[in-house]
């Protein structure tokens, strides 16, 4: 999973994609669950809560990611990646090595300008956002064996958001990244959100 990430140049991103930044945002810094961050939908930057709900959910604990493997056949995703998709900048994200002890965080960076894909939909008025996920390369699995999505361009970004293509969602094995151990963290992430709602099976 990823449980945390970060949106630290925010304006770079956008520039590469040819989208001007509204003077009402800024960078997210470090994005926990259930905050509200900048994402790109269509051609627009906008807002949106990391959390995702299908919108005919009567209740639930929103999810942070969702499984590429699975996202075109499970009833709570397929609706979303065919119609509402979107792209979240990120400058990197945080993964917990549970075989050392304590746990230890890694600041995981991906090299150049990159973006998670993602999927979204409105839940009670609100619209949410997962990060969709993928098996992790070697240089990650080590510390875990998921990783988000990353598209590497703002060609990728484009065609993300005009169709669902699969060929996006595996992991590029020339795809380059830098671990290195933080202690920003004292725990693991586990899809924590300011709201305590009973988990929904959505799986």
């Amino acid at each position: 999973m990823c449980g945390r990430y970060k949106q630290i140049s925010l304006e770079a991103f956008l520039a590469g994609m040819g989208v001007a930044l509204p003077a009402e945002f800024v960078d997210a810094g470090i994005v926990a669950p259930g905050m509200m961050a900048p994402v790109l939908r269509g051609g627009a930057l906008e807002t949106m809560y990391w959390g995702y709900l299908p919108r005919w959910a009567k209740e639930g604990k929103p999810l942070i990611n969702a499984r590429a493997e699975t996202i075109f056949e499970k009833p709570s995703f397929r609706d979303s990646v065919q119609a509402r998709r979107c792209v979240i900048p990120a400058d990197g994200f945080f993964e917990w090595d549970k075989t050392q002890r304590p746990t230890q965080p890694y600041d995981i960076e991906p090299e150049g300008l990159v973006a998670f894909a993602g999927i979204w939909d409105t839940w009670q008025g609100r619209d949410g956002f997962a990060i969709l996920t993928t098996a992790a390369l070697p240089a990650i699995s080590r510390v875990h064996d998921r990783m988000p999505v990353v598209l590497r361009s703002a060609e990728e970004c484009r065609r993300w958001l005009a169709a669902p293509d699969p060929r996006l969602l595996t992991a590029d094995d020339s795809l380059a990244f830098t671990l290195t151990a933080t202690e920003q963290f004292t725990r693991p992430a586990n899809s924590d959100f300011p709201e305590d709602n009973n988990q929904l099976s959505l799986f």
